[in-house]
């Protein structure tokens, strides 16, 4: 019995949204998603030049405050830093969950969660160009909530020819919660294109209505601190 609660326990740790990329700029992006439970997150980065993900180690990306790593966390933001214009990367995510902080440094460390290598590949994106050069972006505003109308009209897009989605304004009614956020329009994004293709968040007037909207900033972190114009 101990050891079936042991496993379920384990089982039960998961990543619960994302990841999905904010702020790009040429040599960076921010890597988002969300977990179970508190946890110690990490990206690990490689060049998407053909060769396999897992041949060697990659460097690892953790959120830091102060130079502190971030472990009480279940959003997590990394920035991944120091990376060249105009280049192809591949990427996962991991977190490693914390069951106790009882005190001083004495963490009790859980499983491990991270993106599913066997249903897929690593996840990849572009970093911005280091200067002008031709654009594709697509526009998206007033879907108040309309997850199925918005994956609608994300059908026919080509995101493998797209550099970024603008979110414009009023995606959702009011912010009331983080559960509602990924309902209206978040988790669609993922499923459509967040993972590799990096969101601009540009805030509306119905961002700014609600019991959640002072933490909405958390969600699309931005290296200015603004997310809106």
């Amino acid at each position: 019995m101990l050891l079936f609660a042991a496993g379920a326990a384990a089982q039960d740790f998961r990543i619960t949204h994302g990841p999905y990329l904010c702020d790009m700029t040429d040599d960076g992006v921010t890597v988002v998603w969300t977990t179970s439970a508190p946890a110690l997150s990490w990206v690990e980065v490689a060049p998407a030049d053909g060769r396999s993900f897992y041949a060697e180690e990659h460097p690892r990306y953790y959120e830091t405050v102060a130079g502190r790593r971030q472990a009480r966390k279940t959003l997590h933001t990394v920035r991944l830093r120091g990376l060249e214009p105009g280049t192809a990367y591949c990427y996962r995510i991991f977190s490693r969950e914390v069951r106790e902080w009882p005190h001083y440094d004495n963490v009790a460390y859980g499983a491990v969660a991270s993106s599913n290598v066997f249903r897929r590949k690593p996840y990849t994106f572009r970093t911005f160009p280091e200067s002008g050069a031709e654009c594709r972006f697509l526009v998206l505003n007033d879907i108040h909530g309309q997850a199925d109308l918005m994956g609608k009209l994300l059908g026919a897009a080509e995101f493998d020819r797209t550099g970024f989605v603008a979110f414009n304004g009023d995606m959702s009614s009011s912010v009331e919660s983080r559960e509602q956020l990924f309902a209206d329009y978040i988790d669609t994004a993922v499923e459509c294109f967040a993972s590799e293709t990096p969101i601009l968040f540009n805030r509306g007037n119905h961002e700014t209505r609600g019991v959640h909207a002072d933490l909405l900033p958390e969600y699309f972190p931005k290296g200015e601190g603004t997310f809106y114009a």
